[in-house]
């Protein structure tokens, strides 16, 4: 699994304590290391070592940082952790910025809270560069800047999304899935007997009655896997496990697509410009079966549902 790649600041000059949802790490992480190369000092929650009291050392970083920059996102704000550190933060009236990644509606509280601190609005930036310029321009911030490393290599949001080459070698992914021989092939004198080959007979079996899904979205002809469970379609780069670029009229979380091994269905949810399937607008919430070749319109961006196997 891929960490980031600019460490947690230890001295005991004046620093930027980072508050961000875990599941934001691959907007989150590549900032930090800009700023990090750019010669901030930050600390952030992979400074505190293992056994250490969480809540303790999280406490002790916030109330001696001179700075705290907050990644406001929908999974912040369903934080408890996230919520408790931008409290904290106020409430020792520590210097305080928030950067806002997706378009989210706070609670009235929270939107009371930082309407007295200075926020930037990141997804309303056409580049990096545009959004680092406005940020650099926080004159407190200034004074937690040090020497430039070089070193660091700025990633890019892409580079920490997780898949199971991140949890197993390369050996590993080569092999039947759910196979007894993942584990046991690497000891010369295990021999399977008859009752395990069956077992894996039977599994192979089952792989191949299993259904593979995907979208073909129209205007990129891009290919969209669709795995077994559920998979969000919308705007928001936070929200979704497909994010739909360019197109403005797509809703925040637009739809929904749930999969198992007997069916496909698709949900809206609650999208303002609509779901249609086949031409047939979609009432929110509700479940309508997918059928190999059926046409999918989210407002006015179109996908074909391809399905194969079961």
């Amino acid at each position: 699994m891929k960490r980031c790649g600019a460490k947690p600041y230890k001295g005991k000059e004046k620093n930027i304590f980072v508050s961000y949802c875990h599941k934001d790490k691959k907007y989150v992480f590549p900032i930090i290391e800009q700023m990090a190369k750019d010669g901030y000092r930050i600390w952030y929650d992979e400074g505190i070592d293992p056994g250490s009291e969480w809540p303790e050392i999280i406490a002790t970083h916030l109330n001696s940082c001179d700075s705290c920059i907050a990644f406001i996102s929908e999974n912040s704000l369903n934080s408890h952790n996230c919520r408790r550190e931008v409290n904290f933060a106020l409430l020792k009236k520590k210097r305080f910025f928030s950067v806002v990644l997706e378009e989210v509606q706070m609670s009235l509280g929270m939107e009371m809270q930082l309407s007295a601190t200075q926020s930037i609005f990141k997804y309303t930036y056409s580049s990096d560069k545009e959004f680092f310029t406005k940020l650099y321009e926080a004159k407190f911030l200034q004074e937690c800047l040090g020497d430039p490393n070089p070193d660091i290599i700025v990633s890019k949001p892409s580079d920490y999304t997780e898949n199971l080459k991140d949890l197993f070698g390369s050996d590993d992914l080569v092999r039947k899935p759910f196979s007894d021989k993942w584990f046991l092939e690497a000891d010369p004198h295990y021999r399977i007997d008859s009752t395990a080959e069956k077992k894996d007979v039977s599994n192979k079996q089952e792989l191949d009655q299993q259904t593979i899904a995907w979208l073909i979205r129209c205007k990129t002809n891009e290919k969209i896997d669709l795995p077994l469970g559920e998979f969000r379609l919308g705007r928001s780069e936070t929200m979704n496990d497909y994010t739909v670029v360019g197109n403005s009229t797509i809703g925040r979380s637009h739809a929904l697509i749930k999969r198992n091994q007997k069916k496909s269905v698709i949900v809206d949810c609650n999208s303002v410009n609509k779901t249609f399937l086949n031409a047939t607008v979609l009432d929110p919430d509700i479940e309508y079966d997918l059928h190999d070749g059926d046409s999918i319109r989210l407002s006015n961006e179109k996908f074909t549902f391809r399905q194969t196997g079961g």
